[in-house]
């Protein structure tokens, strides 16, 4: 009862994997660009008025903003450009915790050091359906080469003081994606209409019905997508025709799907670090569907996205962080993080020692045993008293 009782009890110990988080580092260096991502289930809308910043018990003024950008918030605030210990604090977030709609107010501790960066950018996202204009303050006095990451894979020169840029909603991908500018990355929400129609088969579902996904340079990793019989007879000899010099699927062609069941395709690129934007086509009975396909090169890693079956897949798996899979009979050593695998072991997966209670076990076994001999010995010796007694009686009737 009281192992029970200590167990509950360390329930308490630890956060809820559910509870809501803010993924800020605890330093950072004068008039950063911060960009964090709020984790965590969010069901009312954060406003401005519900975030503040503190210098020990005095509020200060910071330029930041927070948005909903698709299925995700995000923070982003300028620095102060003061060597001090600062207070993010965001007040009355309507979420979920342990199954239970909760208020709760969220803290996070940072340090700004006695460093300047070279340049920051500002807004720190990007939630529009027209083209946009980011600001970029120098500090340096002399001209800086700024590198562009996907979708452009340009250079650009910040001249010292402010210099601004134009870009094209339309050169990103629908939805959230990761626009890398030298040291920083920026989420990218495109609220642009898009025709998310897809082809509709009678007789094969494809999933995802769009595929995308983005990799850091030079650790792509095999991925893939199923093909599911969804009609009333079993489908044969389903052709996949596809770019054959650029990536493989296998298998190439499926003999045979049954009703109601679904076959994977993995997908495997021949050519890397090189943006691809191409189609499948499946041709199953006297249909033909268009899968899209996309893939794309980042030099960081992105912001964590919300997935669905459906939508495009954006991460990475867990073999590509330099991490492991633990299997149920294991536990990590060492620190987790989400990944397309699932729950990725960043450290070693080990299996834990065997309880220290199956001592009792033995000890058990062995009381049984000596009560056993115990009960047999008796039983024995009052077995032979019984005997003796008999013989003697007889001798003296045979006497007699």
């Amino acid at each position: 009862m009281k192992l029970f009782a200590g167990l509950f009890f360390l329930l308490f110990l630890f956060p809820s994997a559910y509870a809501l988080s803010l993924d800020l580092d605890s330093a950072y260096d004068q008039s950063e660009t911060i960009v964090a991502e709020i984790q965590g289930v969010v069901l009312q809308p954060i406003s401005h008025t519900q975030v503040t910043f503190t210098r020990g018990h005095v509020e200060t003024v910071v330029v930041y903003d927070v948005q909903r950008l698709g299925d995700n918030y995000f923070i982003y605030f300028i620095a102060p450009r003061a060597q001090q210990n600062y207070t993010l604090t965001l007040r009355d977030v309507d979420t979920m915790i342990n199954g239970e709609r909760q208020i709760v107010t969220l803290e996070r501790s940072f340090t700004i050091s006695n460093q300047s960066v070279p340049y920051n950018v500002r807004p720190g996202f990007i939630n529009t359906a027209e083209d946009f204009e980011l600001e970029f303050t120098s500090f340096s006095d002399q001209p800086l080469n700024l590198a562009l990451g996907v979708p452009f894979n340009s250079n650009t020169t910040l001249q010292p003081g402010i210099t601004t840029r134009s870009f094209s909603i339309d050169a990103f991908p629908q939805a959230l994606s990761v626009f890398s500018l030298g040291m920083y990355s920026l989420p990218i929400y495109s609220a642009a209409e898009v025709d998310n129609t897809f082809p509709v088969s009678r007789i094969v579902d494809i999933s995802p019905r769009r595929i995308e996904y983005y990799f850091i340079r030079g650790r792509e990793s095999p991925f893939s997508f199923t093909v599911r019989n969804t009609g009333t007879e079993v489908l044969e000899n389903i052709v996949l025709i596809y770019n054959e010099s650029r990536y493989t699927l296998v298998p190439k062609t499926i003999k045979k799907i049954n009703v109601n069941e679904s076959v994977a395709v993995n997908i495997t690129l021949k050519q890397f670090n090189m943006n691809l934007d191409d189609k499948i086509t499946i041709r199953a009975g006297n249909e033909s569907i268009d899968v899209p396909l996309k893939i794309s090169y980042n030099e960081t890693l992105p912001i964590s996205i919300n997935r669905t079956s459906n939508a495009s897949v954006q991460g990475y798996y867990c073999n590509e962080l330099g991490g492991k899979i633990c299997t149920t009979n294991e536990r990590c050593e060492g620190s987790t993080t989400p990944s397309l695998s699932g729950s990725c072991c960043i450290g070693s997966c080990v299996v834990p020692e065997k309880s220290g209670l199956a001592w009792i076990g033995y000890l058990l076994g062995a009381i049984v045993l000596i009560v056993l001999v115990i009960v047999g010995g008796k039983y024995m010796k009052s077995r032979g008293r019984s005997s003796g007694g008999l013989t003697g009686r007889v001798a003296k009737l045979e006497r007699a």
